[in-house]
């Protein structure tokens, strides 16, 4: 009978000196490793170490600027700002409020380590870009419609909320169709933000946070204005005027629900 020699033990101790040099100083494993003489593996550990990272983003997004329906909204130019904020937070790791103050410290994106947290976030930006120009369109539009068809010396930033400021050009009959581009508009800000909450809920997955709610499209808030129960919001002078509008939405579909979910 023939019976194999023992390993030496200066293979045994070099082989553990490969294992401990993927063992970084913090105790943290550099890589996937099987531990040599037992069943224990240490795997994934990137992703666990960016699901820690990825906490405070929900902080981020948990904003009034990723919350409210655009009809909703306070001044649009404090939309574009937020956006903007967030993508600086996101490329620096610090959210600074409009008037400079520090409200949170994140991990840059680039410090993500996992592939599905370096794309979804990756991803969130591009969305974020677009919801920036489509904010600035329809800064534009509304804009250009203020300045048509109620008073040339006002401006958008006169306006603190978006809903009077519809309603009031509804009621100065502004074209319907310029009033339907625009509220057409809107709802697709509401989508693209609704997209960003995905991703972010996507990566917040793994880290048992509880996920951000979504965004209900601005025109199912205007389909559901006509319902006595949701007049305590809308003051009626503009409600009377939404009748054609509410119709309009209603016909075209652009009002179903099924977008918002």
């Amino acid at each position: 009978m023939v019976t194999e020699p023992k390993p030496k033990r200066e293979s045994l101790e070099k082989d553990q000196e490969l294992i401990s040099s993927q063992i970084n100083i913090n105790g943290n494993v550099t890589g996937s490793t099987i531990i040599i003489g037992n069943e224990n593996s240490v795997q994934n550990t990137s992703q666990e170490v960016d699901s820690e990272k990825i906490r405070d983003y929900r902080k981020v997004f948990d904003r009034a600027a990723f919350r409210t329906p655009c009809i909703f909204e306070s001044t649009l130019v404090h939309l574009e700002a937020a956006i903007d904020d967030t993508l600086a937070a996101m490329a620096t790791g610090s959210l600074f409020s409009r008037s400079n103050r520090l409200l949170l410290r994140i991990v840059p994106k680039s410090d993500f380590l996992d592939e599905p947290y370096k794309s979804g976030l990756e991803r969130v930006t591009i969305y974020l870009d677009d919801l920036r120009k489509k904010a600035i369109e329809l800064q534009n539009l509304l804009s250009h419609l203020i300045h048509q068809y109620l008073d040339v010396e006002e401006t958008i930033e006169s306006y603190y909320l978006i809903e009077p400021l519809i309603g009031k050009l509804i009621a100065f009959d502004s074209p319907y169709d310029k009033m339907l581009a625009s509220l057409q508009l809107m709802d697709d800000i509401d989508r693209t933000r609704n997209l960003i909450i995905d991703e972010i809920n996507g990566l917040l997955y793994f880290s048992s946070s509880p996920p951000l709610p979504k965004i209900p499209l601005s025109t199912e808030q205007i389909i559901q204005s006509s319902e006595p129960e949701m007049h305590y919001r809308w003051d009626k002078f503009y409600v009377d005027g939404w009748e054609h509008i509410i119709s309009l939405l209603t016909e075209s579909g652009n009002g179903d629900k099924t977008d918002s979910q």
